[in-house]
């Protein structure tokens, strides 16, 4: 029998897919929080959740190693916690990514108001939750083009704006440089932290890649230092061009400062406007399918045995999740302090099974942990002052 090869992928095939997972229309969402809360020192929030996300990656890595075709927060603190602890750690994690894509749901409605100005944001956040919903019955080829189209439309606003800023750029809107003071460098965590959300996939491609021992530490390198440098010049290219006082609060469109800066290019700023318009649903559509396949796992002993309703009751529960996210959360602080505070918990859980093993006890998994838990402290400080 002649034995069949099975191509692998290589580091720059792994790291790619890493960005994509990271590079969401969640970036979309920071540059007005940044500006009303924390101004141009916004740039060393932005340099420390790099460094977090990269220890993270690191360890995630190992998980994926020692635990290899596991890639489930269930699987990953089962080894010291139990079942019942991985499981709520990976319900945790759920209701986390649900809350992140209630803000980037609500988000949408948000854009898509100037286009139908007669329906509320709110409103429409329902309908495009709907639309979805209908997507996700159709099957998986909608949800795969989503993922094309979601790159597309990501990628172009973050080369327009940037390039559109770049021309306006000046020294002097980088002072004051921490107007609010060093507190809201720390304060603007979980909102930075929101847009690397996703580094964790890359770790589940050990079974698929080359040589994963030695590609998906270098994959993981690559992705999250590469999406970091792509942020830091996206939000530095806006804070030095638009100053922080244009932005009226923290849920302003950024097509509205862009309008104001550059009103001889209403074309290409409707254009941009469009395009993270369709990145916010392309998005949360996409993010669906993932979280029913989630749900699906964890749904198993509960099984109802009518094939069609067990397939579409955890898409129901996705977007239910979703759905009361943007309904009951309020304001933009409250969805990322929630989302990275709910996040945090299966991470860290995950972590402390590296912290078991004598052989795993490394600088870099203290500091794996040491960060998770400043990430963790920092998001539960902002829902308590939020909630005050």
């Amino acid at each position: 029998m002649q034995s069949q090869s099975i191509h692998k992928f290589g580091v720059f095939t792994a790291a790619l897919i890493g960005m994509n997972a990271m590079i969401g229309a969640g970036i979309f969402t920071t540059p007005a929080k940044l500006a009303t809360a924390v101004g141009p020192a916004a740039i060393i929030t932005y340099l420390f959740v790099i460094f977090a996300v990269w220890c993270m990656a690191q360890s995630f890595g190992r998980l994926s190693e020692l635990y290899p075709g596991a890639g489930s927060f269930w699987q990953y603190t089962k080894p010291w916690a139990g079942d019942t602890v991985g499981r709520i750690a990976s319900w945790s994690y759920i209701i986390g990514l649900s809350v992140a894509m209630g803000l980037v749901a609500k988000y949408a409605g948000i854009y898509l108001h100037e286009y139908v100005p007669s329906l509320t944001p709110s409103i429409l956040t329902v309908l495009v939750l709907a639309a979805i919903g209908v997507l996700q019955f159709i099957g998986g080829a909608a949800v795969a083009a989503s993922q094309y189209i979601s790159i597309c439309c990501t990628a172009f606003p973050i080369i327009a704006i940037a390039g559109l800023c770049l021309t306006k750029a000046s020294i002097a809107n980088f002072t004051p440089f921490a107007p609010f003071g060093l507190g809201a460098v720390l304060s603007a965590i979980p909102a930075v932290i929101f847009g690397f959300m996703g580094f964790e996939s890359i770790t589940t491609l050990s079974e698929v890649v080359h040589d994963p021992k030695h590609t998906l530490p270098r994959a993981l390198n690559f992705a999250v230092l590469g999406v970091g440098l792509i942020y830091i010049f996206f939000i530095g290219s806006i804070f030095s061009a638009i100053p922080a006082s244009t932005f009226a609060s923290a849920s302003v469109p950024l097509s509205e400062p862009l309008n104001q800066l550059f009103p001889n290019y209403t074309w290409l700023v409707n254009l941009i406007h469009a395009s993270m318009t369709i990145a916010f649903i392309s998005v949360v559509n996409a993010v669906t399918f993932g979280l029913s396949r989630l749900i699906s796992s964890l749904r198993k002993p509960m099984q109802t045995g009518y094939a069609k309703l067990d397939q579409w009751l955890p898409t129901f529960d996705a977007l239910a999740l979703i759905f009361l996210a943007a309904w009951l959360l309020k304001t933009p602080d409250l969805f990322f302090a929630i989302a990275s505070m709910l996040l945090m918990i299966p991470f860290l859980t995950s972590f402390i099974t590296l912290l078991t093993l004598p052989r795993e006890r490394t600088v870099i998994t203290y500091i794996t942990c040491a960060t998770t838990i400043i990430v963790f402290c920092s998001a539960m400080y902002n829902v308590i002052w939020q909630l005050q």
